[in-house]
């Protein structure tokens, strides 16, 4: 249902200027499936997903006996993570700072404008400072020897007016805004007095968002545990409630209390034909046949669903940026661009 919607509603997955409509409708589709088919985890039994997350310790006899990892193992991975993904924030930042100068300057106007403000105010101070320096040593016509009487005439009063009374107090006045608006400048890169109000705010931003942070049920050890979001790891056995939020890709491998229905309106909200029925659905703990790909499945819970109804023991398969819905907005955005 959710891969149905998905289609339906997202034209520009379809949609290409170049070719036939039909065609590249068909192209689109078809690299999608192959994208959303590698994501197997809906069809397999839980004997093959114990395979598949070892560190799990699923039991495919009683999944609800299953010991999960340890604490140990989970802080060890925990702490990888966390490392992998600072790697990845600093290659990001060396690529921002490579940049060249002129690309710097032309994604910020307001650099941009100070820039051609600066190169204007030079070339009027050299023709000003250049015809005082004529008048006073009296080598005009040494330095116009090789000149016509026309060119003469024209960088003459082209020297006289920019030597007029009116001319000079524009250039004083754009001297004072260009030495105004380089200051504020400095003073918002280098000392920006406000830098410690905008960090007490954030910080009292944290303390107020952590209060409302959700926490969930994980299964470590053998013993159940609560942790939050950010500690979710791939292959973590959770519990999911009503009134949560799916935080991660699960799969479902037993229903606790039935129904166990979700809302998927935080993902297709945008979708205004899609009625209250189509946002609801109820998912199971069956093994999806292996001709459907993740999203027609009905045994996986996206990250963003809304728990509306019963409990459900299930398996952690993807976290952050490795979700289905997250590699599927990354398409969108590539094929916009």
């Amino acid at each position: 249902m959710l891969w149905n919607n998905f289609i339906n509603k997202n034209k520009i997955f379809v949609f290409n200027g170049e070719r036939d409509k039909k065609e590249n409708k068909a192209v689109k589709i078809d690299q999608l499936e192959l994208l959303l088919r590698r994501c197997t985890e809906h069809a397999l039994t839980p004997s093959q997903l114990a395979d598949l997350f070892p560190l799990a310790r699923i039991c495919p006899e009683n999944v609800l006996s299953s010991r999960g990892m340890s604490q140990e193992e989970a802080q060890l991975r925990l702490e990888d993570k966390i490392k992998f993904r600072r790697k990845q924030r600093l290659l990001k930042l060396r690529n921002k700072t490579t940049k060249p100068f002129n690309l710097n300057i032309l994604q910020n106007p307001f650099q941009l404008i100070l820039l051609i403000s600066i190169i204007i105010y030079f070339l009027i101070l050299l023709f000003s400072l250049f015809y005082d320096f004529e008048k006073e040593n009296g080598i005009i016509n040494e330095f116009n020897l090789t000149k016509t009487t026309s060119n003469k005439q024209q960088l003459h009063q082209l020297q006289h007016f920019f030597t007029q009374p009116i001319i000079s107090s524009i250039i004083s006045v754009l001297l004072i805004q260009i030495i105004f608006l380089f200051g504020i400048f400095i003073i918002s890169k280098v000392f920006n007095p406000f830098k410690y109000l905008i960090n007490l705010n954030s910080e009292k931003l944290k303390k107020s968002t952590k209060r409302l942070c959700e926490y969930y049920i994980a299964q470590r050890g053998g013993v159940e545990v609560k942790i939050s979001e950010k500690e979710i790891l791939p292959g973590d056995l959770i519990k999911l409630k009503s009134g949560q939020r799916v935080p991660v890709d699960c799969r479902i491998l037993q229903v606790l209390k039935e129904p166990f229905l979700v809302n998927q309106s935080c993902i297709l909200q945008q979708q205004q034909n899609l009625g209250e029925n189509n946002m609801i659905i109820e998912l199971i703990s069956k093994t999806s046949p292996n001709h459907l790909n993740v999203l027609e499945a009905r045994n996986i819970a996206f990250a963003g669903f809304k728990c509306l109804n019963g409990e459900a023991f299930c398996i952690v398969l993807r976290t952050r940026e490795e979700t289905v819905i997250i590699i599927l907005i990354e398409k969108y955005v590539q094929k916009s661009e």
